[in-house]
């Protein structure tokens, strides 16, 4: 993420896309980047490449393996990631909430979670693009593992980077502290 941000901020759209989407290959949980491109003028652009990327990334199996192996196994994956879900929720969100014996689906927590990340899109105009652009990176960062049901100790470091960052650039020092707080309450102290 801190690498497609950083090719982002240059401008150097193909190797974003490359390194965004790669990582979403590896982890899905890498896609809540991805809506950074839309406060770009250029976002056709990176779309684009976000397409032809996939695609190419999708097909590169098949150097050795069939078309039928292929689907296969991204159907496996598809399987994989959905039993994923329902076999446990890891130090997340979720879990914090079923210690406090309060019951969520996981579609409503999910829809809320991308509710809260793109929120901030809706006004991105009435800021420093760059800024924006940065605080939606830290912001992504500690979603993916607040919001994923299988955040594990050593995932922690990720949101850890996302709040120690933010609050390094934070103009609202408060908040920034408040965020660092909560993000090592409920993702780094658990381990």
């Amino acid at each position: 993420i801190l690498l497609g941000y950083y090719y982002l901020q240059k401008q150097d759209y193909l190797k974003h896309a490359i390194v965004l989407v790669s990582a979403v290959f590896v982890k899905p949980f890498a896609l809540a980047f991805a809506p950074i491109s839309l406060i770009k003028s250029d976002r056709f652009s990176i779309w684009i490449k976000y397409i032809i990327t996939t695609s190419v990334i999708f097909i590169v199996p098949l150097i050795v393996i069939s078309w039928d192996e292929l689907i296969w196994q991204y159907q496996n994956w598809l399987d994989l990631l959905k039993e994923d879900k329902a076999a446990s929720t890891g130090y997340s969100l979720k879990a914090i909430l079923e210690g406090l014996n309060l019951s969520i689906s996981d579609r409503v927590l999910d829809l809320l979670g991308v509710f809260l990340l793109v929120l901030p899109l809706i006004q991105f105009k009435k800021y420093d693009q760059d800024k924006f652009a940065f605080n939606f990176m830290c912001s992504a960062l500690i979603y993916m593992v607040i919001f994923n049901h299988k955040a594990e100790s050593p995932t922690f470091v990720i949101a850890a980077t996302g709040a120690l960052l933010f609050l390094i650039s934070s103009i609202n020092k408060n908040l920034a502290i408040a965020l660092a707080v909560g993000t090592f309450l409920i993702s780094v102290l658990p381990s």
